[in-house]
């Protein structure tokens, strides 16, 4: 029950089944009036006969060639439908629905480079023609979806059948499974969609776990004979700790009538599960309608939310997904779950796993080919953008009607895969890794991300390491192994990751997360110039020394010509930072980047010369002679000097900010001198004596001009500051 069966009989409607003897008013149609006929009442074999002998008469009948290209696709034989399509499409005045309908019978043949190329046409020329930008946009990431044959592992189980066995449920020990198999019975109901002679009405089965490898284990699902019917019994689900049921049916009652057609549409309904295996109590989903199907329940644990799959008017395509609530005992109005998760096409085969996460299958958004399983999270009360699960889980073909067992790791898909033993085949599966897709982001405008970056993924348990590579949208995708913890690291040139991601895979399920790397912009600077204390000016080469106290690392640098020396810091540290030079005093200051993340933090420096004794001396205001109580700091001095023969003097001499500029430069000039020649009158040579004035340029307070100041205040400026300095240390020049 293939394809024809997933998106006609089971989501859109059921013919009656027509008598198949031919009557007498038969026998004067056409080939072509017949074909079309059986054509409309979907039985493709007949038709395809039909349009066939058509053919042999009318060999360039393109309404006919188109038709069985159709019919070979509805009968699953997607190879001649490409070899009558192919010679369809480049005809003159070809329609683009055929257009269409070869690039996607291309990609359900997986000839994806060709399909690329028709899909694009199809774009250029038509527009967005049932999803076609969707579709080559998967087409062109499909290596990303093929890239590991190892994501999962899947078998067969010996319980196919030659004929569909699909929508497989847990119950218990039981699996439970919906198949179109011959039961043994009397009477056999077949529709008239059937692929071949033995395919009859689908039905409930079930097998024992431990028997699943036992084809003869598997029986009919004993659910009461008053609810069985001669129509299709579809998917079905079990809620409420299994003591529920919601199942899909066809009922002919809710008829109605197209092209003179009897349509049969699809209906929910509930039902309590009893301890010997009945169904009672079965009530009708009330949006059932004789207008449209609704199938394919899924529920919540408790059963207050279901999701189905409805052709209902007002959707986005030829079937979507919709939730209703049951509030006080009554479902609410079907709603649509919006285009994350329906496109054009066909969504449906929705199942809720974990109440937080959906899967369904696809032919609208993209795809290897035919139906594909999805994966979709709820997120703040919606579902997120869904998800393709990949090869091999996913193939060229149908694959549909997911569900995963207790573990989150394993489970059942249906699919129509060729090496199957049947038109659909039920596959166990494991999955063997999880998922993370991610986006590396600047750390202080996370709008913006950062292309390019190298992201290095190591699991300390393996010791192994991955690399990858952000792309231009900084996005990048990647499978982890299942319980493992993981780092991520992330560089870039001119960015640093502050702190690495640590990510668990224990605990996970299939499915997959998606996850943010954040870099921080090298942005964040401590800069200063380095001065002499005596001279006020910039000293180049000193040495300059960056510590991180908390993990102790360091870097140094010496300052350039100007002075200058720079720092990289980071946010949220504690730095110590220490300057150096020959002949000069070290210093330093703390500094901490307690949230800050970018700018330049300026410190300037200044270094006190080294000396070996030290003194200041005061003046009167307007004087240039020191006082008598300055004579004993002097003395103090000139013993020095004596004692350390190879010592030098340094004097600076400085005035208060009362009167011109100019006149205190040369008042400081002359106290400058006046204490030069107190010692060169005591006998120190001029050669070990240097001296500079700074009148009142290097105040000692706030008392500059314009400032009003106490005596006090200003005759802390009026000063000479004298040091006895040497290259090296004392015991060396004794």
């Amino acid at each position: 029950m293939k394809h024809l069966a997933i998106t006609i009989v089971l989501m859109s409607c059921l013919t009656q089944l027509m008598a198949q003897g031919a009557n007498i008013s038969s026998l004067f149609k056409s080939n072509m009036s017949k074909a079309d006929e059986a054509f409309h009442y979907l039985d493709y074999r007949t038709a395809q006969y039909y349009y066939l002998k058509e053919l042999d008469k009318v060999p360039d009948n393109k309404q006919a060639q188109l038709r069985v290209a159709e019919c070979y696709m509805k009968l699953d034989d997607s190879s001649s439908a490409e070899s009558w399509l192919a010679a369809l499409v480049d005809s003159a005045g070809t329609e683009p629905k055929v257009k269409l309908l070869y690039a996607e019978v291309l990609r359900k043949n997986g000839n994806y480079s060709e399909a690329k190329k028709w899909y694009q046409r199809i774009l250029e020329n038509h527009g967005n023609m049932m999803g076609s930008e969707l579709k080559l946009a998967f087409l062109k990431n499909i290596d990303y979806y093929q890239r590991n044959p190892e994501l999962y592992e899947i078998n067969s189980l010996a319980i196919n059948s030659p004929q569909s066995e699909f929508s497989p449920q847990l119950k218990g020990n039981q699996l439970i499974f919906v198949s179109s198999r011959k039961q043994e019975t009397m009477i056999q109901y077949q529709p008239s969609t059937a692929h071949n002679d033995d395919e009859v009405m689908l039905k409930y089965f079930e097998v024992p776990l431990d028997s699943i490898e036992i084809l003869e284990s598997v029986r009919p699902l004993a659910y009461g004979d008053l609810l069985k019917s001669k129509f299709h019994d579809g998917p079905l689900w079990f809620y409420s700790e299994k003591k529920k049921v919601a199942f899909t049916r066809n009922n002919p009652k809710n008829t109605s009538v197209k092209n003179g057609a009897r349509l049969i549409n699809l209906e929910i309904f509930f039902a309590d599960c009893n301890a010997d295996g009945t169904w009672d109590n079965v009530q009708a989903f009330p949006f059932n309608s004789e207008d449209y199907s609704v199938g394919h329940p899924t529920l919540n644990a408790n059963g207050t939310s279901i999701y189905f799959a409805s052709n209902m008017p007002g959707g986005f395509g030829k079937s979507d997904i919709y939730v209703s609530h049951l509030k006080d005992g009554k479902w609410s109005a079907p709603e649509n779950l919006g285009p994350e998760v329906n496109t054009a096409e066909e969504e449906f085969y929705p199942y809720l796993h974990n109440d937080s996460t959906l899967f369904f299958a696809s032919t609208g958004l993209g795809g290897f080919g035919g139906l594909d399983v999805y994966i979709s999270y709820r997120q703040h009360g919606s579902f997120a953008n869904a998800v393709n699960m990949g090869a091999p889980l996913n193939s060229a073909h149908d694959d549909f009607s997911i569900l995963i067992d207790d573990s989150g790791r394993k489970g059942y898909i249906a699919s129509n895969r060729p090496e199957g033993a049947g038109l659909d085949d039920l596959y166990a599966f494991t999955t063997n890794y999880y998922f993370v897709t991610g986006s590396v982001y600047e750390l202080v405008d996370s709008a913006k991300t950062v292309s390019g970056a190298s992201i290095s993924i190591s699991n300390a348990e393996d010791e192994q390491t991955t690399n990858i590579t952000a792309d231009e949208n900084g996005e990048f995708k990647t499978d982890l192994l299942y319980d493992k913890n993981y780092t991520f690291s992330v560089k870039k040139d001119g960015y640093s990751q502050l702190e690495s991601l640590v990510y668990s895979t224990y605990d996970k399920g299939i499915g997959y997360d998606s996850i943010k790397l954040k870099l921080w912009k090298n942005e964040l600077f401590v800069k200063g110039k380095i001065y002499s204390n005596e001279s006020q000016s910039v000293i180049e080469g000193a040495l300059v020394t960056i510590t991180n106290t908390a993990t102790g690392t360091q870097q140094s640098v010496q300052t350039d010509t100007e002075g200058v020396y720079a720092f990289l810091v980071y946010p949220n540290e504690k730095y110590r930072i220490d300057a150096t030079n020959e002949g000069f005093l070290p210093e330093g200051y703390n500094l901490n980047t307690d949230n800050i993340y970018y700018g330049e933090l300026l410190n300037d420096l200044v270094l006190e010369e080294v000396f070996v004794d030290k003194a200041t001396v005061f003046f009167d205001v307007d004087k240039y002679r020191f006082s008598t109580e300055a004579y004993p700091e002097l003395a103090d001095i000139l013993k020095t000097l004596k004692r350390f023969p190879k010592s030098t003097l340094n004097v600076t001499a400085h005035a208060d900010s009362r009167g011109t500029v100019e006149y205190n430069q040369k008042l400081s000039d002359r106290r400058v001198a006046t204490v030069l020649d107190y010692f060169a009158a005591n006998g120190v040579n001029k050669s070990r004596m240097k001296g500079k004035g700074f009148g009142e340029s290097l105040l000692l307070n706030t008392c500059s001009d314009g400032v009003d100041c106490g005596e006090d205040d200003h005759s802390k400026n009026r000063r000479a500051e004298i040091k006895v300095q040497m290259t090296a240390p004392p015991n060396e020049v004794q």
